[in-house]
């Protein structure tokens, strides 16, 4: 292939987000998986995986580009877009890819299997792709991508674009976390055939294990291996030239005495390695005579046919090439060294010391690659990092406040119980104050957007001599006002808090997705080089609204329903889970869709009661034909939105509040949007987003329990289609909703 999944050359962008006319030329053609072809209307659209009604996982050849004839190595890259995150949606997709005629892919290993082994590879933007160096790249596997492992295949697949796809041996098990757990007695990961060609490639992996008996790669041959940690003892290698060994990228003859074998994840790399002449990779571990079989996890691994330079393995271990000059404290939840994505530990990627801890549950978030989520109650990153400055600092995070009411981001320090470097929002989040100097004072007011108006942020703060600067999303603000002098002084002692100041006062309330400090002053190049490195992580689509949802079924994400079974899961972290019942049918259209055949299919929960708080309930339904009676209402109440009785456009909450709409023969899909303001006796129904009726005091309670294809357990069943549906325990805003409803259209055709 000549453009891998990530690429970091001079001459291309680095973080997926050709917009507006920049090298757009490159990018001829699309189609999303409503085959919408995107060809001489272009250049208004973000580059795929981010254009409307292109979904997370998108196939890319060179192969096929449209009208192009001469060398290969020239060819443009076309995309090929599936319409939903369902293992349906992919293998609706692969079936109609250029090339694939006379497929008939019926499972997920299958099709990706097939078309990686002709011709494709895969973008996912659902987990971002790393900002990797991807120059001579010759294997990445990551477990955590479903691209690269779909949780259910004895292949571990290559997202590099050469199809060096690994055999999983003996029943490596896949842990929902994103990495494979050995047994220590004969599991391994194999690749058959050789993969570097040169003397100087590079070997990483990720990995976590308390064992001291392990290899990194091994041959066919006993005696050839690379990277032993035996008995506690030091790294071997034998016929594999002599490599240069670092861990977490710090230069390590044994890793074992620098403390790296401690159970968490750590970057395992190997440099100038020469496996050339080896007729196999047998990589962790068994085979070949061998008895170190290892105990333990592996969640990545990567071979480039090159050694690569201290900042491009910098670039690889932080996810993004950042400044690392002067980095002394750095916690990414995007990262699994950081951040294994369970567990009260946040470790500081700088060192194995100053990590952070989670206080009083906050909860780890897989979006936009992960983040940590504060209630805004009580929660807080109770950290050991201590740190003197005096003429050089800057701190850095991305965030997402989501809490109107005074809170703080950050406090770096304390010093006699005052605090020395703040980041306060006030004023209902309209204000940001940067306090520094202990006592409150002096500090600078920003004004301006709004804080925390639920959109992510990347904020920094820089002190270089007497000069204070803030910059939001690349940018240099300007203070509102500035109280007192401009002295700086040094935060000396005490913890470095993030998310509250002093335990639990003032707590935030919203997302943190990764933290930084250094012991300079960055630059407004450098600060503008942090913001572009991993901009593309939170560009696209946003998901829908976390905030107050309880229950989040659909029938197109892989994690909430994966086309079999009885259960749909919640993805709201609830634990709702919905129960199939009578043979409730799958299919892959529109993404992937629940199907009910007006006889007795039923999908109910009954132990989520909103009938007496304010709700909001969104859901995407259709009839299909045959019986219609309702799809998305309630399991123990009389409630329900969208179809009934042979109409649409109902919304009915223990009353009226919208009476039969359109009726007969319609069988368009339609995404409904229920409001109950129950304590101010309001109601309002949108239809495609668009208010249809309301507010009105027509209804007087909320669903008590959710049904899908019949009313509550046993009567009004319909013969139709069931995207999902989401439901908070509060009314959203307008923005929320339509936030929400961009979301989701693309899949209806909407």
């Amino acid at each position: 292939m000549s453009r891998p999944i990530a690429h970091n050359k001079v001459s291309e962008p680095i973080n997926g987000s050709i917009v507006n006319g920049d090298n757009v030329g490159n990018i001829v053609y699309t189609v999303d998986g409503r085959g919408n072809n995107y060809y001489d209307g272009y250049a208004d659209r973000l580059w795929v995986p981010s254009a409307d009604g292109a979904a997370p996982i998108v196939f890319v050849t060179d192969t096929f580009t449209q009208g192009y004839t001469g060398d290969p190595a020239e060819a443009v890259p076309l995309f090929f877009a599936c319409a939903g995150t369902s293992s349906a949606a992919i293998i609706y997709t692969a079936n109609r890819l250029p090339g694939m005629s006379g497929q008939n892919f019926t499972t997920i290993g299958d099709a990706l299997e097939y078309v990686t082994r002709n011709g494709y590879f895969i973008l996912e933007g659902n987990d971002p792709f790393e900002g990797i160096n991807a120059d001579s790249l010759a294997l990445d596997l990551d477990a955590a991508k479903m691209s690269s492992y779909p949780q259910q295949s004895e292949y571990w697949y290559d997202l590099s674009g050469n199809q060096n796809i690994a055999d999983l041996i003996n029943g490596p098990l896949f842990q929902t976390g994103g990495w494979f757990n050995l047994d220590g007695t004969d599991d391994r990961i194999q690749r058959a055939s050789n993969i570097l060609t040169t003397t100087t490639g590079t070997v990483v992996m990720w990995l976590r294990t308390l064992d001291t008996t392990w290899l990194m790669i091994e041959g066919n041959t006993t005696g050839y291996y690379l990277g032993a940690i035996y008995l506690g003892g030091a790294w071997y290698n034998a016929s594999c030239g002599s490599p240069s060994y670092y861990v977490d990228t710090n230069a390590s003859t044994n890793p074992t005495s620098e403390g790296y074998i401690d159970g968490r994840f750590h970057m395992f790399e190997a440099k100038n390695v020469d496996l050339s002449g080896w007729t196999t990779h047998q990589f962790l571990d068994y085979g070949g005579g061998s008895t170190f079989n290892m105990t333990g996890d592996v969640a990545k691994i990567q071979m480039y046919n090159r050694s690569l330079t201290a900042a491009e393995s910098k670039q690889n271990y932080f996810g993004s090439p950042i400044v690392t000059d002067g980095l002394i404290f750095a916690v990414d939840a995007n990262n699994i060294v950081s951040y294994p994505k369970s567990g009260t530990a946040w470790y500081n990627l700088t060192s194995s010391l100053n990590s952070g801890s989670l206080v009083n549950g906050p909860t780890f978030s897989p979006a936009n690659g992960g983040s940590i989520v504060f209630d805004g109650t009580d929660d807080y990153i109770s950290t050991n990092f201590t740190q003197t400055f005096t003429d050089e600092v800057t701190v850095e995070c991305w965030y997402r406040g989501t809490k109107s009411a005074r809170n703080h981001l950050w406090t770096l320090g304390r010093y006699a119980g005052n605090t020395n470097l703040t980041a306060d929002f006030n004023d209902s989040g309209i204000t940001l104050w940067i306090y520094w100097n202990g006592g409150g004072s002096p500090a600078i007011r920003y004004t301006s957007p709004n804080f925390t108006d639920n959109t992510i942020k990347h904020l920094v703060f820089t002190h270089s001599g007497s000069v204070n600067k803030t910059y939001l999303n690349g940018e240099l603000l300007t203070p509102y006002d500035v109280l007192g002098s401009q002295t700086f002084s040094p935060a000396v002692g005490g913890v470095m808090e993030i998310g509250s100041v002093e335990g639990t006062s003032l707590p935030f309330g919203g997302n943190v997705y990764s933290y930084r400090v250094y012991n300079k002053g960055l630059t407004a190049a450098e600060v503008l080089q942090n913001y572009q490195a991993e901009q593309y992580r939170f560009e696209g689509p946003q998901g829908p609204v976390t905030n107050g949802l309880v229950l989040y079924w659909d029938a197109g994400n892989l994690d909430s329903y994966p086309g079999t079974g009885t259960t749909i899961y919640d993805l709201s972290g609830n634990g709702n889970n919905g129960n199939l019942v009578n043979g409730v049918g799958y299919n892959q259209s529109n993404g992937g869709v629940l199907t009910f055949d007006g006889v007795d299919d039923l999908l109910y929960y009954g132990g989520l009661n909103l009938s007496s708080t304010n709700y909001t309930l969104m859901g995407a339904a259709r009839y299909s034909g045959g019986t219609r009676g309702r799809m998305i209402n309630s399991t123990n109440n009389n409630w329900l939105m969208g179809q009934w009785a042979n109409s649409t456009e109902n919304y009915y909450a223990e009353g009226w509040v919208s009476t039969p709409g359109v009726g007969a023969s319609d069988t368009n899909w339609r995404i409904y949007s229920a409001l109950g303001d129950v304590s101010g006796d309001s109601y309002s129904l949108y239809v495609n987003n668009s208010l249809n009726a309301g507010p009105s005091n027509g209804g007087s309670a909320g669903p008590n329990g959710i049904s899908v294809g019949a009313q509550g357990y046993s009567s009004e069943y319909s013969t139709g289609e069931f995207g999902f549906v989401l439901a908070y325990n509060r009314i959203l805003t307008a923005a929320e909703m339509t936030q929400n409803y961009n979301y989701f259209k693309g899949r209806y055709g909407l």
